[in-house]
């Protein structure tokens, strides 16, 4: 190692020692042009950022909106854009600051949480170029918030002091950066990202949404099982843009399950695909085959529903029409066919689809044997081309499962999803409601009409100590630190008890942390689901068990009891034992 480092010291010597090559002519004149070129347009951004300011909305919030997706979206050089953030940082500031003058109690963090993002995508997006001052500024915001864990974190990162700068109490958060982040700002945490980016679509996608990339670029089927909010409709909407992208005329047939979301579907085209335009009539972007006929003949993507699909395809003119523009048919929520009494039909009808197809959902159980009757349908449909084309057919018709394999367990969702119970309001007051909703604000009636379920108010320690959690029963953040707090609270009288869970308090557990992201909460939900599991599991442990799901069953049943006195039970599937056998694992 000595001998090694002698040879590193020696290197660098020589490499001191040598004379920088002279820059060529050609190399200097390329260099000072890229260099003019920087300064012309940092001149340029910088007066269009003073233009932009001046016209801003008096409205805070509405300038915020009008800086991100009218300024920052076009901006093109860093150092503005970093003005601008710093400029939405500040006036995100000013408006906790206002929000905390007016209300002293019952306060929502959101506003604080929104500070604290502006402050994460200041560090994340321009950390090299951030001057001293500014980098103090950042600390300086959360010092006066309060958040000195965060403060000291982000100034340590960063490479700066930690200021002297004293909380203000008039807008202290009253928390820790960690709490605040996982009790407020749940649905706001980063998701984590694949490193590897596709020119395919502006987002890095994971592996399985890659895969599925290739299917449609393929011209191939698929049935696509993944959470909801995880991004497959977001894919099918690649697979329209493949197809508009290249022709005036192909068609894409996307069915979605009912035709509330067909019409939701429809306004969400029309907003990705809009900029289109055709110059040869008749040809339109979207139209809509339902109660409403809508250019269905001369549309690039028609939305509609299963019941009409089947007309469509049983219709023997109308198909002849488009059969030979049809390049993929969507079905979004295909559990759905399970509803419809004849399957058989809905057999036909993919047999009658001569093109590829996605069929998307979040919630089959039986996904395998599924998978295997698409597929032996697109066998049908391959035979009967072969036949016609005489043994030529012109694609392929495999149909993949995706995702697949280790795929699954890398699905991550967007959003997760809080449980509640809806306890609807008595016949008598709903009607007061509907007199008075023009004349009075909504807090007047319905105040208790939806309650927040605890998961844990929904599995047993039986069964907690032999399965454990379902796989789909996941907890938003602040269900963590809320099944945090109850077990710190019943292992006061167990001082090793409660020494076992200091490395499972929120503080402890992200300290050194400024932002959490969804894959770090969702350890610390797995820590917290394994430490109760394992409760349940020693006999030791099962009366703490047992009086931290009977805290959040109390509040559940508190719930249910309103259900009876309010007297709104209309049928004896609402009764209380019949939602205590539903919902209880």
């Amino acid at each position: 190692d000595k001998k090694k480092e002698k040879e590193d010291k020696k290197k660098d010597k020589e490499d001191k020692k040598k004379k920088p090559e002279k820059e060529s002519l050609k190399d200097k004149i390329k260099r000072e042009n890229e260099a003019a070129q920087i300064a012309k347009l940092l001149e340029k951004e910088t007066k269009r950022w003073k233009q932009f300011q001046s016209h801003l909305d008096k409205n805070p919030r509405k300038a915020i909106r009008q800086v991100n997706v009218d300024f920052l979206k076009k901006c093109e050089h860093q150092h503005v854009a970093l003005e601008a953030r710093l400029f939405l940082l500040r006036t995100r500031m000013q408006i906790w600051r206002d929000y905390c003058a007016e209300v002293t109690t019952n306060r929502s963090y959101i506003d604080a949480c929104l500070v604290l993002i502006e402050i994460r995508d200041l560090c994340d997006k321009h950390k090299s170029i951030l001057e001293k001052a500014q980098k103090t500024e950042l600390v300086d915001t959360l010092l006066q918030m309060g958040l000195k864990d965060a403060a000291a974190t982000i100034a340590k990162d960063l490479g700066v002091s930690l200021p002297s700068t004293p909380v203000q109490s008039s807008i202290d958060v009253g928390m820790s950066a960690a709490r605040l982040q996982l009790e407020h700002m749940g649905h706001l945490l980063t998701r984590p990202v694949s490193d590897v980016e596709d020119s395919r679509v502006g987002f890095r996608p994971d592996l399985w949404q890659q895969r599925l990339l290739d299917v449609i670029d393929n011209n191939e089927s698929a049935l696509v099982c993944a959470p909801t909010s995880s991004g497959k409709t977001f894919i099918s909407y690649y697979c329209m843009k493949k197809v508009l992208r290249t022709s005036d005329d192909g068609l894409v047939i996307f069915c979605a399950p009912n035709k509330q979301l067909a019409h939701q579907v429809k306004a969400d085209v029309y907003a990705h695909f809009r900029s289109k335009t055709y110059k040869n009539p008749p040809w339109t972007l979207y139209g809509e085959y339902s109660n409403v006929w809508e250019n269905v003949e001369t549309c690039q993507i028609l939305i509609t529903a299963p019941e009409y699909l089947q007309t469509l395809l049983t219709n023997t003119k109308l198909y002849a029409s488009i059969s030979k523009r049809l390049q993929y048919l969507i079905v979004d929520e295909v559990h759905c066919i399970d509803e419809l009494e004849n399957g058989a039909l809905w057999e036909r009808m993919l047999m009658l689809t001569r093109c590829p197809f996605l069929a998307l959902s979040a919630t089959i159980g039986n996904i395998n044997e599924f998978h295997g009757w698409l597929q032996r349908c697109q066998d049908v449909v391959k035979q009967h081309d072969e036949e016609e084309h005489k043994g030529k057919v012109k694609r392929n018709y495999t149909v993949h499962k995706v995702p697949d394999g280790e795929e699954v367990k890398e699905i991550t969702r967007w959003s997760d999803l809080q449980k509640y119970i809806y306890i609807p309001q008595p016949p008598e007051e709903r009607a007061l409601w509907q007199e008075c909703r023009p004349k009075i604000s909504k807090q007047a009636f319905g105040e208790d009409t939806f309650h927040t379920i605890h998961p844990c108010a929904c599995v047993t320690p039986a069964g907690l100590a032999t399965t454990g959690f379902p796989g789909d029963l996941g907890f938003v953040p602040r269900e963590s630190t809320a099944l945090y707090g109850c077990m710190n609270n019943v292992s006061e009288a167990d001082p090793a008890l409660r020494k076992r869970l200091q490395g499972m308090e929120p503080d402890v557990y992200f300290k050194g942390l400024s932002h959490i992201n969804q894959r770090k909460a969702r350890d610390y939900e797995k820590l917290l689901k394994g430490e109760i599991q394992a409760w349940a599991q020693e006999p030791a442990m099962q009366k703490y068990c047992d009086q931290v799901l009977g805290k959040h069953r109390s509040q559940f049943l508190a719930a249910l009891q309103k259900v009876q006195e309010r007297g709104v039970c209309a049928h004896p599937m609402d009764s209380e034992d019949w939602l205590l056998g539903a919902l209880i694992y």
